[in-house]
């Protein structure tokens, strides 16, 4: 099993424990301050030569056992994996999370797990044909190469071709899936909960000799699932010999963890796409001529008569207040309630950021304008457990519970605008 060490984004952390390759810092995966702090800029999962780091999110807490740190690390590339399926990445998005080299190991392992789980160790079978064997006999091959003699005017066949299934004895591609079962299981068993059991030691091939030996089968096989298993194992012997290279990384990662939490939030708690039709938009009356720009709330919830307008912030919000949103994101947050307050009773303005806490959330406190506050309004301001929240998003937790813990974050939303108002 391959050393794991446990970082969180853009926090500062010594490493005096493991040395950060110098790789690291060449691609802008971290920088340095001093000798012994380190502060990473990603999020996601990196492994190079026999280490693996994982990079936790802001606002997630490393936890203190080994047993809960690797369902953290399983939990982050789950929630990439499904970002990077179910979202339209921009170009410098599918640099880091696309179908890329650095990444596609973690997409072969994912496949070979599955398919394993759903259909076991490979065996092949090989059809034998035999001259008058003990197999169902083959008629179209007979009629095509044997000769009939004639009795009493009927042709009889005395030579029938028969075959049979047989199961190889030699087991060479069940030993070379075996074998990438086994060092999966060694190198990746902990980050997809995979356990494989193959008494063997080593697998006495080498790996030209397993490339020769599947690019053989492939010839001869018509069946979908080999030659799909086939071409997947090639496709990792050729990672793994690549992942000897002192530079090589595998990289499940990305520097945009800030649209990642944009995700989570919105699917959390349950965007209203129509809603966004109704933000009026700003515009320019320039030489006769009108253009619209466009006003884009993350999320928008109608509940009756009343509108919610919430905003994912990745910030480090235990870091300080200099480290929370300023006068730009707050100012448009505002302007956002502003434009619709004529069209609801009664209009919410959350900003939602990553967080550590029992409860699932916390309020945090508000951000308005001095002295016009009544005017403007206030932007609530909430913690979302970011573990809780990503176990929503990859179906971990339940939709019921979903749905309750969005009826606690709007009734505590209510709970607290209307303390503001008497």
């Amino acid at each position: 099993m391959n050393n794991l060490y446990f970082f969180s984004e853009h926090e500062y952390k010594t490493n005096k424990y493991v040395k950060i390759p110098s790789v690291f810092y060449e691609r802008g995966l971290c920088d340095k301050v001093r000798n012994e702090l380190v502060r990473f800029k990603i999020t996601g999962i990196i492994e190079y030569q026999e280490n693996l780091f994982v990079i936790l999110p802001k606002g997630m807490d490393i936890p203190s056992n080994d047993y809960e740190k690797k369902r953290a690390a399983r939990l982050i590339y789950k929630v990439l994996n499904k970002y990077s399926k179910t979202n339209l990445l921009d170009e410098e998005e599918n640099d880091w999370l696309g179908d890329k080299e650095t990444t596609k190991v973690f997409e072969l392992v994912q496949w070979l797990v599955e398919d394993y789980r759903q259909n076991g160790l490979i065996y092949m079978q090989r059809r034998i044909e035999q001259i008058n064997g003990n197999g169902r006999i083959n008629w179209s091959k007979t009629l095509a190469k044997m000769s009939p003699i004639l009795i009493k005017n009927k042709l009889f066949y005395i030579d029938l071709i028969t075959s049979k299934n047989d199961i190889a004895n030699d087991h060479e591609l069940t030993l070379i899936h075996a074998f990438v079962l086994k060092e999966i299981k060694e190198r990746f068993g902990w980050l997809f909960n995979f356990s494989f059991e193959f008494y063997i030691d080593n697998v006495p091939y080498s790996i030209k000799y397993m490339q020769y030996r599947l690019q053989q089968a492939l010839r001869t096989t018509y069946v979908d699932r080999e030659i799909t298993l086939f071409k997947k194992i090639l496709s990792y012997l050729d990672t793994k010999s690549r992942h000897r290279s002192s530079d090589n990384l595998n990289i499940y990662a990305t520097p945009f963890f800030h649209n990642v939490w944009e995700s989570i939030c919105s699917e959390i708690l349950g965007d209203m796409e129509e809603l966004h039709s109704i933000v009026p938009n700003p515009y320019w009356m320039f030489k006769g001529n009108k253009l619209k720009t466009s006003q884009i709330p993350d999320i928008l919830i109608q509940t009756g008569e009343s509108i919610f307008i919430f905003d994912a912030k990745y910030y480090r919000i235990k870091a300080g207040l200099d480290k929370l949103p300023g006068w730009g994101d707050i100012v448009k947050q505002l302007f956002y309630a502003l434009s619709m307050k004529n069209k609801f009773n009664q209009l919410f303005n959350v900003f939602l950021f990553p967080d550590t806490c029992n409860n699932g959330f916390e309020y945090l406190g508000y951000a308005s304008v001095e002295g016009m506050e009544d005017e403007f309004g206030k932007v609530l301001a909430f913690g979302i457990d970011i573990g809780t929240a990503m176990k929503f998003y990859v179906k971990e937790l339940d939709n019921q519970k979903r749905i309750e813990f969005v009826d606690k974050i709007i009734n505590k939303t209510k709970e607290i605008q209307l303390q503001f108002s008497s």
